[in-house]
């Protein structure tokens, strides 16, 4: 009887070593993963700042910016666009420009020497946040009388040309102000056409034709017919008469044959 209880005991000790043994394994792998859990946390918690500045830089991105335009507006930027030579990468002109003579980015940014380059998308919508906040509010504050769509488009090509500043003190404005006949307010933009007290051609031309519009003697349909820069390639000669305007018949033809 002893003898068949020995072999019993023995298996049962085994036995029990094999389950001590794994108990002590699946302890130490619990801990290990609670360790593990433990340390995961803690890292969390160390990048949590770090996780909170990139959903900030994520909620202050800003896209490209693209401008949608009244139709108003879409002609304004046409007629800019005739006069203005679109160049890609930034231009000094007595000042940093970019696109059609921008001297700031769509986002605000000013035009510098080391600025990057435009497609034409980006240099329109350049223009229009040019127009947006350094011409139409000046017309707004500064235009005392109602102005025809042509008066309008006149003015906001001018301002753009020769900046807020000269307008405010142009007497182009008084005349406007003053409700002067059309081509009068043309006299007036007309005598803006110096650099550095010497006349240019290339001014005289942009003056007619912004005058030409101001009178109504071009529309809205004429300008987005026009081929950007074919103006300059007018005879100045056709253009005036005596140093004076000539908004006669014969010399509108003449001028939409150029340009168109």
């Amino acid at each position: 009887m002893n003898k068949n209880i020995l072999p019993l005991l023995v298996v049962c000790f085994v036995g029990y070593l094999l389950y001590q043994n794994n108990k002590s394994s699946t302890d130490e792998d619990e801990s290990v993963q609670y360790a593990q859990a433990q340390q995961t946390e803690v890292s969390g918690a160390k990048n949590i700042p770090q996780l909170r500045e990139s959903a900030q830089r994520l909620r202050s991105y800003v896209p490209p910016v693209r401008y949608k335009s009244s139709a108003l507006e879409e002609d304004i930027v046409n007629a800019v666009i005739c006069v203005e030579g679109f160049t890609s990468a930034p231009k000094w002109t007595g000042a940093w420009s970019v696109g059609y003579g921008s001297s700031y980015y769509a986002d605000g940014t000013p035009v510098t020497k080391y600025g990057h380059s435009v497609s034409r998308q980006e240099a329109r919508d350049c223009l229009i946040a040019h127009l947006r906040k350094h011409v139409y509010p000046v017309i707004r504050q500064n235009v005392r009388r109602k102005l025809s769509d042509n008066e309008y488009i006149s003015c906001c090509m001018f301002i753009y040309n020769v900046g807020d500043g000269a307008f405010l003190s142009s007497s182009f404005l008084k005349a406007l102000n003053n409700r002067s006949s059309p081509i009068i307010c043309a006299q007036k933009m007309a005598l803006y056409n110096k650099v550095n007290g010497s006349v240019w051609s290339a001014l005289q031309k942009r003056r007619w034709l912004e005058g030409a519009i101001l009178c109504g003697y071009i529309s809205p349909s004429h300008i987005r017919s026009m081929r950007p820069n074919h103006i300059y390639g007018s005879r100045l000669a056709a253009l005036y008469d005596d140093g004076r305007l000539d908004y006669s018949l014969g010399t509108i033809r003449y001028f939409l044959r150029r340009c168109s």
